[in-house]
């Protein structure tokens, strides 16, 4: 596409017309051809990568500062403002041939995503989140939970040509705070919960709830809806800033336990093969058994359901594919017989999810009502570069519900496993005895050799990633893997 066609009647100043094949904002990922756009963000401005592009192969860039290179210039006013109107017109306004949906909050993103996609099909809607990209069965690994804007733009188009009719993308705070999104609109958005969390990047926990409430205010579309939790502490903050912003163009539906919500929760109650769940829609009741277990997982399928409504499904089919509902990595039971321990995989890592899954697991263990009552023993570790203050809170958390821990590596990225174990460490009362093991894979295998056919090991921070960040280095690794490597086995035995 050359440069006069892609920027239309934007105002700017084009140095010369050249043709271009691809849009970047990272300089890092540009490739022979493409048009590098040097958006600005809270702590980045991409003008001072230019040379770097440059270097990589860049046929133009797009800046709003005066600069001098020796390539084609397009000047304009404040690249933010028509970036996305760039990405929308290169990739063909892909957004307009889908559902749009959205899932942010605290804990809970990955899990209330990877439902909606199943209740309305692998092939029907796209998944954009932790897991990575998933559709029509590819999945492609991304290095962000919300990725940049050229690149959420570049997988919508996937979708669309693969015939999809939807997409859902896990929103992070973090995404808000860093711009990834620009200006992308969305006819659904959710939130699961709120509880202080990313403080190393949002610095206090007002400032973390406003990234949360501009998910909501900067990237809603008129006449969507915005879907909320009525039992969170801060549903009320959402709704007035959502009404302040939009009044009546944007419709507000909630879910939770009140006579008040568009999706009530009636009851919920664990069997041996699920949850039992009593739900209220539109003054009709539907029981459910949901093969998800934990009271949090009850509200995570209540969003993904009001959503699936909220973009014009029908509740009676939506349901009829509750059954089908698999989540890897999030309460993934591996069992290996009698003899043996059960093991338990999931995401759970902030402090919120902690509590919630041992919680879970400590009542149910003692009732005998999905194990043999035995020690709960905890693999768990925590994200280096992230908020070092809630690591000995996990801590105290582990000794309320852990008869033992073994503390390990999560993603370290730049920082001492050591360490990091050191501050869980330090919040750990004498009821839970633990002991350290740096490598995770070790770690797991300890906490086999220490169990016997009673107990339950809960693997916890990694759920279904397939990475491992490691100084800077991104590490094959997968906790699943990893269980069945140690018993000898393969998931298809």
């Amino acid at each position: 596409m050359k440069l006069s066609e892609l920027f239309g009647t934007v105002d700017r100043k084009i140095s010369q017309d050249v043709e271009i094949y691809g849009i970047k904002i990272n300089s890092k990922d540009v490739v022979d051809g493409d048009l590098f756009v040097c958006t600005q963000g809270a702590n980045m401005d991409r003008h001072e990568f230019i040379n770097d592009a440059v270097s990589r192969g860049a046929s133009a860039v797009v800046v709003s500062k005066k600069l001098e290179v020796d390539i084609p210039i397009v000047q304009v006013k404040d690249v933010n403002k028509v970036v996305d109107i760039l990405f929308q017109k290169f990739y063909g306004f892909p957004q307009n041939a889908l559902e749009m949906y959205a899932v942010t909050g605290t804990d809970g993103k990955t899990t209330t995503a990877w439902i909606l996609q199943a209740l309305l099909g692998n092939n029907y809607c796209g998944n954009i989140g932790t897991n990575g990209v998933i559709y029509s069965g590819h999945i492609e690994s991304s290095k962000n939970t919300t990725p940049d804007s050229d690149k959420v733009y570049a997988y919508l188009e996937k979708f669309k040509n693969h015939g999809l009719k939807a997409s859902v993308m896990e929103m992070s705070s973090e995404a808000i705070h860093y711009n990834r999104l620009q200006n992308l609109k969305f006819e659904v958005i959710g939130y699961t919960n709120v509880t202080s969390e990313h403080l190393n990047t949002h610095k206090t926990v007002e400032n973390y709830l406003q990234a949360k409430i501009t998910v909501f205010t900067k990237h809603l579309a008129d006449n969507s809806t915005a879907i909320l939790n009525a039992d969170d502490n801060y549903c009320a903050v959402f709704t007035s800033k959502i009404s302040e912003k939009f009044g009546k163009n944007v419709e507000i539906a909630t879910y939770g336990k009140s006579n008040a919500c568009t999706l009530q929760i009636l009851t919920s109650s664990i069997t041996s093969k699920g949850t039992d769940i009593v739900f209220k829609y539109a003054q009709k009741e539907y029981q459910i058994l949901s093969p998800l277990f934990g009271d949090y997982n009850v509200y995570n399928l209540a969003l993904a359901l009001l959503m699936c409504i909220s973009g014009g499904h029908e509740i009676e089919k939506i349901l009829e594919n509750i059954p089908k509902l698999h989540i890897p990595g999030r309460f993934e039971l591996l069992d290996f017989g009698s003899s043996m321990p059960k093991l338990i995989v999931d995401f759970a890592h902030t402090p919120n999810a902690v509590k919630n899954i041992l919680k879970f697991a400590k009542s149910n263990a003692r009732a005998g009502i999905l194990y043999g009552g035995g020690k709960i023993i905890t693999v768990i570790g925590q994200p280096g570069e992230r908020d070092a203050i809630k690591r000995p809170e996990v801590g105290k958390i582990l000794s309320k519900y852990s008869d033992y821990a073994i503390l390990t590596a999560d993603d370290p990225r730049t920082e001492s496993v050591l360490e990091i174990c050191a501050q869980i460490a330090s919040g750990i009362s004498t009821s839970c005895k633990y002991e350290i093991v740096e490598d995770r894979h070790a770690a797991i295998k300890r906490a086999v050799e220490i169990s016997n056919c009673n107990d339950i090991i809960m693997i916890l921070g990694k759920g279904a990633e397939r990475r491992q960040k490691i100084m800077g280095v991104d590490v094959d690794y997968n906790d699943i893997d990893t269980v069945y490597k140690i018993f000898g086995k393969t998931k298809d035995q």
